[in-house]
């Protein structure tokens, strides 16, 4: 950024440094048309390669404008007859790139006003009009990307949110999420304790019936000695007062 300043507040010396450079440039001998090609795809692949991996991903509207730049740019000596001044000119346009990054990474601030903030489209099962007018989107639009992502009812999504590059992310209710392995685990698991406990409360009640007809069975298998006790005191009883007006009758 200083570099950038420094530059800025010396013109004629900028100025001085890029005629020498176009000059430098201008006097390189120019490459066979094979050789050219080669060294235009080998240039394009190491400047992408150079700039991230975000090369490969969905791009931001600043990079996506010195992405096509830099296709235009080193594309153009195939039809020309210098090819370094191309190379050059690719090389500026990653070094910019390189520098979007940086500042967005330093200043997130900077990053909201080069890129946009994420806007909520969909909230709650509900489209959010104003923020869908603000990203000049239509709600027609916008449900096509939800079946897009396999969702047919927008009455299940929780949260949508059209992310800086242009992805829709999207999350359901909790109702109708579907089921992880983990979840599936988890479920698994319960049922065994479940099943477990079951099993140990049948045992239980299996030993618990067991022992009450053991004692069942012991109680009709042993006599009532109380009540045959007393049947043989009243007998004995009986037998002595027989015995006892007979004597009273011999005397």
């Amino acid at each position: 950024m200083f570099f950038f300043l420094y530059l800025l507040h010396n013109q004629k010396t900028y100025n001085k440094g890029m005629t020498c450079m176009t000059e430098w440039l201008n006097n390189l001998p120019s490459l066979p048309y094979p050789l050219k090609a080669l060294l235009i795809i080998s240039a394009g692949i190491a400047f992408l390669r150079l700039a991230g991996k975000r090369s490969l991903m969905e791009l931001t509207v600043a990079e996506t404008v010195l992405r096509i730049s830099v296709g235009t740019v080193i594309i153009t000596p195939l039809a020309m007859k210098k090819e370094w001044g191309a190379l050059y000119g690719g090389a500026l346009l990653i070094l910019g790139i390189l520098l979007f990054t940086w500042i967005m990474q330093k200043y997130p601030r900077a990053r909201n006003l080069i890129i946009g903030p994420p806007s909520v489209v969909v909230k709650d099962g509900k489209l959010m009009m104003t923020e869908i007018k603000r990203a000049r989107l239509t709600a027609d639009e916008v449900e096509v990307a939800m079946r897009q992502n396999g969702i047919s009812n927008l009455e299940d999504v929780e949260l949508c949110i059209l992310e800086s590059s242009g992805r829709y992310s999207t999350t359901l209710k909790p109702l109708k999420k579907g089921a992880t392995l983990e979840d599936v685990q988890m479920l698994t698991k319960a049922i065994n304790n479940l099943q477990q406990d079951i099993q140990q409360i049948l045992t239980q009640l299996g030993q618990k019936n067991h022992a009450q007809n053991n004692s069942r069975s012991k109680q009709q298998s042993t006599p009532k000695t109380g009540t045959l006790f007393q049947e043989a005191y009243d007998e004995a009883k009986g037998d002595g007062f027989a015995g006892n007006g007979k004597g009273s009758n011999n005397k």
